[in-house]
Parts: C-alpha cells; sequence; structure tokens
C-alpha cells in the first residue's frame, strides 16, 4: 500500500510539472512570437500557441478523470524574451518531457503524442523555414 501511494504521489508530480511545462510553454511562444523580425518564425509560434492551450486541457482533464484527482502544484516557469533562443527552447522542453515518468494509458499516451508532434512540428518550422 505504502508503494502505491509514493507511485501515486511521484506520477502526481510528474503531471503537475507536465502542466506547468505546457501552460508556460504557451507563454513562451506568445513572448517569442511578438518578438521575432521572421514572419516564418512569427507563424510557427502562433500555431504552437493556439494549438497547445486545448491539447494540455484535454490531458489534465483526461487525468484527472481517470485518476479521480485533481492536479495541484502546477506553477509558472520563468520566460526568455530573447526570440532567437526559440528553437533551443522547443529542444529543451521535447527533452524535458521525454524525462517524465507519465502515466502509459491509451487515452493518455495518444494525446501526450500529439503534443510531442506539435513541439516537434514547430522544432521543424523553426529550424528548417526560417
Amino acid at each position: 500500500m505504502a508503494l502505491n501511494i509514493y507511485i501515486d504521489m511521484y506520477q502526481m508530480s510528474n503531471i503537475s510539472e507536465l502542466a506547468s511545462l505546457l501552460m508556460s510553454s504557451r507563454t513562451q511562444a506568445h513572448v517569442f512570437h511578438l518578438r521575432t523580425n521572421k514572419y516564418s518564425k512569427h507563424v510557427a509560434l502562433q500555431n504552437y500557441y493556439n494549438r497547445i492551450v486545448p491539447l494540455t486541457n484535454s490531458y489534465i482533464e483526461t487525468y484527472q478523470g481517470k485518476s479521480g484527482r485533481l492536479v495541484n502544484g502546477i506553477r509558472n516557469k520563468p520566460l526568455n524574451n530573447n526570440a532567437r533562443n526559440s528553437l533551443g527552447y522547443f529542444l529543451n522542453l521535447r527533452q524535458k518531457i521525454d524525462k517524465l515518468n507519465l502515466p502509459r494509458n491509451s487515452e493518455l499516451q495518444n494525446i501526450l503524442d500529439e503534443i510531442k508532434t506539435l513541439i516537434d512540428s514547430t522544432i521543424y518550422k523553426l529550424q528548417f523555414l526560417s
């Protein structure tokens, strides 16, 4: 029983971290979007911040419905005002998400795959279309 409680608390902290990363990434992408002087970056970042909110919401609500628990501990991350760092930011975001120990059930995994696809697509656009 104690091990299950530890696993649940550990998993909840990873869910909170994912929510924090994704919610902060929306604001960060908007900051980069407003600070870039390249139209292709401007559009790529706008696409990201418009799409990440519904995906984040879907993931968190699905987790809460499956687990019967509300996600706590969501916090803002520091922002970066240098739009030249946008590619590095998204590469780092992808790595951080990959390191999290998240639930592996199919509903949540499908939404997480959509989130990763959006990040990877944004990386592609920032790296090769700018």
